[in-house]
């Protein structure tokens, strides 16, 4: 972990090392990293719930594109973890992921709600998936720091954020610093 890094770069991209530095992810841990693109959080994420042997606890990479979780697996054998399954789901549609309900600890959210004008069930699919007292971590962009206005324009405000997460039954349990062009929180099941 480099704790010298900003939590992004000038460009506005974030430094998944020094995101993850602040939040508590133990070995043994189920986390699930929806929209997880090409893994930057999901390999990190799996080296940490893996202890020493690497086998312990898991990582479901979850994203709606085949490329980029053929990119995970890729990452994943070149490195030998063991404790990362890829599935190919549309997470605005609830029970799509194929995840058991209440099984993980973690679900992270990054960079993908500004695409989708369904938010609200893709945070019923994080409730649904976690257990009693399950967090997840909401990391968005700040609508007018947004670089991919083009691609979904979606953005939406840290407030908008905070009401959907607690209209779905979550709490706030505090915020991070994830750099000036997103907005990051801990919400708990």
């Amino acid at each position: 972990m480099t704790d010298s890094l900003p939590s992004t770069d000038a460009a506005g991209f974030l430094h998944p090392e020094t995101v993850l530095g602040q939040i508590k992810i133990d070995k043994g841990m189920t986390v699930a990293d929806f929209g997880c693109g090409t893994g930057h959080f999901t390999i990190l994420i799996a080296k940490r719930v893996g202890g020493e042997s690497g086998n312990e606890g898991k990582v479901y990479a979850v994203d709606v594109l085949e490329q980029p979780l053929e990119s995970v697996r890729s990452m994943a054998k070149s490195e030998s973890i063991l404790n990362i399954e890829t599935l190919r789901a549309n997470l605005e549609d609830i029970g799509a992921a194929n995840i058991p309900d209440n099984s993980c600890d973690m679900v992270l959210i990054a960079n993908i709600l500004f695409q989708s004008e369904k938010k609200e069930d893709i945070m019923m699919e994080a409730f649904r998936v976690l257990k009693e007292g399950g967090k997840v971590v909401l990391i968005d962009w700040v609508p007018d720091k947004a670089l991919f206005r083009g691609m979904g324009n979606y953005v939406m405000s840290p407030e908008e954020a905070q009401k959907i997460a607690a209209d779905k039954g979550f709490s706030l349990e505090r915020k991070i610093d994830v750099g000036t062009h997103h907005f990051g929180f801990i919400f708990v099941k």
